[in-house]
């Protein structure tokens, strides 16, 4: 495993996976309401043992509704992993992650340099270490 990679990639899709908290519930709560209305139909028993139109339905969106609890709950804990990643970094580290990473573009590395008073290999090595210290506050020691 390529920690550098996988640290790098956590932090690029962290805005993403925080929006897909919002998408998740809003989700569920919609297969939330068909099923209760699925649910509360009166149904005529289906022929031969088949499932009529809208057993099919509240089958689908039973299914559905549980896969979403459980992307909801995976997104949770991936999120919480990198906030707490976040949280062992200074001030400085944490605003050089989130310029490389969070916000990205050509302006902001620039902008960084002139906030934090530092040539551009300063600020190089700032993210290096800020990523091992993000790293190794997730996953634990890397090297012995």
């Amino acid at each position: 495993m390529n920690w550098k990679k996988e640290a790098v990639n956590l932090l690029k899709e962290y805005p993403m996976r925080k929006d897909s908290l919002l998408s998740l519930k809003q989700r569920h709560a919609m297969l939330d309401r068909e099923v209760k209305e699925l649910t509360a139909r009166e149904e005529i028993p289906s022929v031969k043992g088949e499932l009529s139109a809208a057993q099919e339905q509240l089958l689908s969106s039973t299914a559905e509704q549980k896969q979403l609890q459980l992307n909801y709950q995976l997104a949770k804990l991936q999120l919480q992993w990198i906030e707490k990643g976040l949280s062992a970094l200074d001030e400085d580290e944490r605003m050089v992650l989130e310029g490389f990473y969070l916000i990205g573009g050509p302006c902001i590395k620039s902008d960084l340099m002139d906030a934090l008073c530092i040539e551009r290999s300063a600020l190089y090595q700032l993210k290096d270490r800020a990523l091992r210290k993000f790293t190794m506050s997730m996953y634990g020691l890397l090297e012995s």
